[in-house]
């Protein structure tokens, strides 16, 4: 910032801080801030004028009187100005110059809350999660392997019988693992990949091939999981089959499944 601006601003700010020392009457704090700026022809005319409601407040009127005048020279034609030296004139009452300070305030540290903003260091970046334990969630029918900070779950027996048909143990290793995760307290994102064997789907099942059918899975798994861990649903994935699920064996009874990534949040 070139130094002719920093200076302005700085101005600005002692300004503002002096004005509001006088508005709750501390006075002379006030005229001691404002004794460095008497001598700046940029900013003698708000001196001045400030410099001379404090001589109203102070029960000096002769003075004021004066240091309008002086501001009046230097900023020709300043209505405000005018209108103080007129209630002067007119043996206008301290309350009602009083009045006239406080809106004298107002104006100066509108004019600095505008103008001087000191500039805010940047917020922090949020903290790295914390890697999830696999011990959390080992249960029997299932295999937890950490990825990083994720979990990957895995079914090494497999989840279906047929299409979207959990088998009894399949349904029942799901609702173990959805009772841990509501259980644990952990903000996770879960996204769910189904899987499918080689087999080809058959013509009237309902899906029109493979990968349609593991999505399918994936669906079934998914509301298992809601209903019995009551996490929301805009925590849960449903992961494309073709990205991440490769080709198996034909009638692989295992990779009618799905798989689970476990993400912290």
């Amino acid at each position: 910032m070139p130094a002719s601006k920093g200076q302005e601003l700085l101005r600005k700010y002692l300004l503002c801080r002096a004005a509001n020392l006088a508005r709750s009457g501390q006075y002379s704090r006030a005229e001691r801030l404002l004794g460095g700026f008497e001598e700046s022809p940029r900013s003698q005319a708000a001196v001045l004028d400030l410099l001379a409601r404090i001589r109203v407040q102070t029960g000096r009127p002769a003075e004021a009187e004066s240091l309008w005048r002086q501001a009046l020279a230097q900023d020709p034609g300043n209505a405000l100005y005018t209108a103080c030296l007129e209630r002067l004139a007119r043996g206008g009452s301290r309350r009602r110059l009083t009045a006239a300070l406080a809106v004298a305030v107002l104006i100066v540290a509108g004019l600095a809350a505008v103008t001087y903003r000191p500039k805010r260091a940047p917020a922090p970046p949020p903290p790295a999660p914390r890697p999830m334990a696999a011990e959390q969630f080992q249960l029997p029918g299932l295999r937890v392997q950490p990825d990083g900070a994720d979990l990957l779950v895995t079914f090494p027996n497999g989840l279906f019988s047929k299409g979207v048909r959990l088998r009894p143990e399949g349904a029942k290793v799901l609702s173990a693992l959805a009772t841990r995760l509501g259980a644990s307290g952990r903000r996770v994102h879960l996204m769910v990949s189904g899987m499918t064997d080689a087999s080809t789907v058959r013509p009237r099942g309902g899906y029109v091939d493979n990968p349609a059918l593991a999505r399918a899975r994936a669906l079934a798994a998914v509301n298992v999981l809601r209903q019995h861990s009551g996490l929301p649903a805009e925590v849960f994935t449903i992961a494309d089959p073709d990205a991440q699920v490769p080709a198996g064996p034909r009638q692989d009874r295992n990779r009618r499944s799905v798989r689970i990534r476990l993400a912290p949040k």
